[in-house]
């Protein structure tokens, strides 16, 4: 309790964030604690640092799914102001699974428990399936 009082604004983007990854299954499945605020600026280097580790898929559309983190790669800049202004260079991260190789293109609720819980645009790559990616421009 010690980081009491909570900002108005921060406890409601902290409430409104934690109901609807409850909503979706993403907190209650994964052990995940939920943070107030806003959850970091995701980045390269934080993405990079977890290659190889798991992270659950949540979607109103289908049911959960466990994803490795296979890659992360910087994407060309369009223009150096842009990544000024979002506080970050453009990267793409790629997931793999065995055993989800048919999800489909959509918004998902990745949750993993360093990063807690990230809103993806989430679309299949590659002729065999169970390849995704998600582009941070």
């Amino acid at each position: 309790m010690d980081d009491l009082p909570v900002r108005r604004r921060e406890f409601v983007i902290g409430s409104l964030a934690s109901a609807g990854a409850v909503l979706l299954g993403g907190l209650a499945a994964s052990g995940a604690t939920p943070k107030w605020g806003r959850p970091p600026t995701p980045t390269r280097a934080s993405f990079s640092a977890l290659i190889g580790s798991k992270f659950r898929l949540y979607s109103k559309e289908t049911s959960p799914a466990v994803v490795e983190l296979a890659e992360v790669k910087p994407v060309a800049v369009t223009s150096a102001e842009h990544a000024r202004r979002v506080g970050r260079e453009p990267f793409s991260v790629l997931f793999h699974s065995e055993r989800h190789s048919d999800l489909p293109q959509g918004t998902y609720v990745a949750v993993h428990p360093s990063l807690g819980a990230q809103q993806l645009l989430i679309v299949p790559v590659g002729p065999d399936g169970g390849y995704y990616e998600a582009i941070f421009s």
